[in-house]
């Protein structure tokens, strides 16, 4: 079984100009199936509960619950900033 099999399967619904959408909440790349993770997805969107959905007016079916970046991407760039500076200072003082 894959890993995301394992998170919790989260559809929501919306009605835009008489139209309804469905959607499946689509988790961050690399989210691992943690008790806490699934139970964090489990109390934040409870069945039947109404939720806040954001989606592309040119484009309805473009929608989630959870815009812009994902929780786990500042740990990427400072990451990458760390390494840059690590490099940067060992040139500098690095003697050889």
């Amino acid at each position: 079984m894959d890993g995301d099999e394992m998170l919790p399967h989260i559809v929501f619904s919306f009605i835009i100009g008489g139209q309804t959408y469905r959607q499946t909440l689509e988790y961050p790349a690399g989210a691992s199936p943690m008790p806490e993770l699934v139970h964090h997805y489990l109390e934040k969107y409870p069945l039947n509960a109404p939720v806040q959905v954001h989606y592309d007016p040119a484009d309805p079916q473009r929608a989630t619950l959870e815009p812009g970046a994902a929780p786990g991407d500042w740990f990427i760039v400072a990451t990458g900033l760390a390494i840059a500076l690590f490099a940067l200072l060992a040139l500098l003082f690095g003697g050889t």
